[in-house]
């Protein structure tokens, strides 16, 4: 148990079922712990609980859509350090949005997991040099 409390935490929020499970093996198998959350309203309190060193966010999703999602987590004092890597099929409406200064990557999907596993082990190592 000791051991799974020094792994990196990763989040991933997305509404799919199968892509949350997608990314999260193999956020695994790169040998984080991982947990998914597919019902966006309840993020924040899992994010709370998780403490997460990175998310993955979806901005496609019932209730509260990723870009109020990433709102809201930068707003707050608490949360706004962890960095986000959005994973979505609205990649080019994010960039249009400029989402980038609020997340740290912006991927499309289809999921290219050569890029997304070079985003979170970027993303996880420069949070831990802070």
């Amino acid at each position: 148990m000791g051991e799974e409390n020094n792994k990196d935490r990763i989040l991933i929020i997305d509404d799919e079922p199968n892509i949350a499970n997608l990314i999260s093996d193999f956020c695994d198998e790169l040998g984080f712990t991982v947990k998914a959350v597919n019902d966006s309203s309840k993020a924040f309190d899992t994010i709370r609980e998780f403490k997460p060193d990175l998310i993955t966010l979806d901005l496609q999703m019932p209730k509260v859509d990723g870009f109020e999602l990433l709102n809201q987590l930068k707003a707050d004092p608490d949360t706004r350090h962890i960095p986000v890597i959005i994973v979505s099929i609205l990649a080019g409406e994010a960039e249009r949005q400029g989402l980038l200064s609020a997340a740290q990557a912006i991927l499309g999907k289809p999921i290219n997991l050569g890029k997304l596993r070079d985003k979170v082990t970027e993303y996880v190592h420069e949070k831990k040099e802070e």
